[in-house]
């Protein structure tokens, strides 16, 4: 069943529990076109697991998303390591300084066309620089 995920906290349990996540934070940034606030999910991958992440295994995550939440985050983040603060929780602030600078692997959540369930998402790969930034995000 899909609950309506209030925090940014439940969604990061929500991520946690998927195979191969180490840690991850849930976190608002704006928007690089639009500049609206939009929520972005760093993620950390086991291992070397980021340079093996595959397509199939970023559409998993989505739609487990999809059938665990109806407020899933608009991007997300791949990582080789989460800042984390001297307590060991992700240190939030950095992520949301750092912004789009420098970001790879950042996929972006989008309703599937012409699917059945509402609440089905498909992340697409998204380039972030400035030139076609604009093409990309619609």
């Amino acid at each position: 069943a899909v609950v309506s995920t209030q925090s940014t906290g439940e969604l990061e349990e929500l991520i946690l529990k998927f195979r191969g996540v180490r840690c991850c934070a849930v976190y608002p940034v704006p928007h690089p076109v639009s500049l609206h606030r939009v929520g972005m999910a760093a993620v950390e991958l086991l291992g070397d697991m980021i340079d093996t992440v595959t397509e199939l295994w970023v559409n998993h995550l989505s739609l487990y998303l999809s059938h665990h939440t109806d407020t899933p985050p608009s991007f997300l983040r791949l990582i080789r390591s989460l800042p984390l603060l001297e307590t060991g929780k992700p240190d939030k602030q950095t992520l949301r300084r750092e912004g789009w600078e420098g970001v790879e692997g950042v996929y972006r959540l989008r309703e599937r066309e012409g699917g059945e369930e509402g609440w089905f998402y498909q992340l697409d790969s998204c380039e972030m620089s400035r030139e076609n930034s604009a093409e990309q995000l619609r």
